[in-house]
């Protein structure tokens, strides 16, 4: 048997000889590679570190609230650190006896009421004439009310105080008003009512048509004076000229009342003789006896009507 024959026979052997060995290296190798990343002793110490230093906080405290003490601004400071001011001196003796201060000029006492200090309160008159009440420490007029006794008050400061009394004399009280006892009224001022036996010669046929009888004419026209007092009639102006008269105060059964006319119409013209016009209106009166029709030409509010009477 020839080496070549030995050779193809064992070449199979030797061929998984190889790659056992191949694998063997390589698993070895990459155990080494594990144990060299996983192992203690090849870990690299990392350097050691250090903690910051943190600041804590002072243990608590209530020196700011006492030395601030935000709830009595009067007491101050709490910790002694407050500035004591000294107690105020004592007031000044004045050695005035209390009868002689000045009267005061101001007011008047008008009613005291002594006794206790808190509860005694005095009610003093001003120049103004009114009266409030006041207790010991209020002001009156610019004034501090001092002190209260059962017939006189003390104001003012040391000094310069003041003193009224109820015997005072008091201002001069306003005088009474006299009522006037009331006039009687006088009786006739009204416009008389039309009377009867001339009211009846007076026919209305419509609100703008009357029937008059001539001898009730004759008897109005001499009585027109006293028939038409208080009523009146005032001229109406349109452009600066007098067109018309303006009737007021007409009273109900009246003679103006009785012949349809009312409060605010105003008569333009008579038997187209304008009123407006006194010599046209004075014709126009003198032709009234005669006439046997009128026709009053009247503006009521504000629209035109004609009134007719008929004369027999």
């Amino acid at each position: 048997m020839t080496w070549m024959t030995w050779f193809e026979r064992a070449w199979p052997l030797s061929k998984l000889l190889l790659v056992g060995t191949a694998a063997y290296l390589q698993a070895q190798g990459v155990a080494s590679l594990v144990a060299s990343e996983v192992a203690p002793d090849r870990v690299v110490p990392l350097p050691p570190t250090t903690s910051p230093t943190i600041p804590r906080d002072p243990p608590p405290s209530g020196a700011a609230i006492l030395a601030r003490n935000v709830f009595d601004s009067e007491v101050g400071p709490l910790d002694g650190s407050a500035v004591v001011p000294p107690p105020p001196e004592p007031e000044p003796v004045v050695a005035v006896n209390p009868a002689d201060v000045p009267k005061c000029d101001f007011g008047y006492v008008r009613l005291i009421v002594a006794g206790d200090p808190s509860y005694a309160f005095a009610s003093i008159e001003g120049k103004d004439r009114k009266s409030s009440l006041y207790r010991v420490g209020d002001v009156v007029a610019s004034h501090r009310l001092h002190r209260i006794a059962w017939d006189r008050v003390w104001l003012g400061e040391p000094g310069s105080r003041c003193q009224m009394r109820l015997s005072d004399e008091a201002p001069t009280p306003k005088p009474k008003r006299v009522t006037r006892p009331k006039r009687p009224r006088k009786r006739g001022r009204r416009t008389p009512r039309l009377p009867r036996n001339l009211a009846d010669k007076i026919t209305r046929i419509s609100d703008t048509h009357y029937k008059v009888d001539r001898s009730a004419l004759g008897a109005i026209l001499e009585q027109q004076t006293r028939l038409m007092r208080r009523t009146r009639a005032r001229p109406v102006k349109e452009d600066g000229e007098v067109v018309g008269l303006r009737l007021s105060r007409i009273r109900r059964g009246t003679l103006l009342d009785t012949v349809g006319l009312k409060n605010g119409d105003v008569i333009r013209s008579i038997n187209g003789f304008n009123l407006g016009d006194p010599q046209k209106a004075l014709e126009a009166y003198g032709r009234l006896r005669t006439a046997n029709h009128l026709g009053v030409e009247i503006q009521r509010r504000g629209k035109p009507v004609t009134i007719d009477f008929d004369i027999q």
